[in-house]
């Protein structure tokens, strides 16, 4: 059995309202999804997070609990009430980090 998550990362210095973060969606020039509060640039890995990779549906969105409970149900995205048990909690614990082509700390 795996241990406990790690402690999550320091928040950046800026703050995002969804808004901004919708803006940088799969179809714009920077992209950036948001996990546990954190908004990460994941331009870098355009080919999983640009408008045609697996990930497009996390860009401009905060997909904490998607990737929490293994979804890809877009009306789930950017949901901010939820309870997780420990396997949920686990599996989040696994995309962080690091999510795909391990991003820079958070924004």
């Amino acid at each position: 059995k795996k241990g406990p998550p790690p402690p999550p990362m320091e928040p950046g210095p800026r703050t995002f309202t969804l808004e901004q973060l919708a803006a940088c969606g799969a179809d714009s020039k920077q992209l950036l999804t948001a996990v546990l509060g954190r908004v990460y640039d994941v331009t870098v890995g355009r080919e999983f997070f640009g408008p045609d990779g697996p990930y497009a549906m996390f860009s401009g969105n905060d997909g904490t609990y998607n990737l929490a409970v293994m979804s890809l149900k877009k009306p789930t995205l950017n949901k901010f009430e939820y309870e997780l048990d420990s396997e949920d909690k686990e599996c989040l614990a696994d995309w962080l980090p690091p999510l795909p082509h391990h991003p820079p700390p958070p924004l």
